[in-house]
């Protein structure tokens, strides 16, 4: 499997994260959709404080991944 990360802008760079992801050879996939500052029971969480709100939402992204078996560099 190869991926190649896709960053038409830089400022992404600095959270550790990219626009997109192109990935050829694979055998599995898993997609996920777009993470929010939600707790488990889909309650919103720490408004009007964006860093904790990304926190959570990756987090949460994170946890949807170990449920997969994966992880972030996957």
């Amino acid at each position: 499997m190869e991926k190649r990360e896709i960053n038409p802008t830089q400022w992404l760079k600095a959270f550790n994260i990219n626009h997109a992801v192109e990935v050829t050879g694979a055998q599995r996939v898993v997609y996920l959709s777009g993470q929010t500052s939600n707790d488990a029971d889909g309650a919103p969480m720490q408004a009007g404080d964006l860093e904790a709100q990304f926190g959570l939402a990756w987090q949460n992204l994170k946890d949807a991944l170990a449920e997969a078996a994966m992880d972030p560099t996957n």
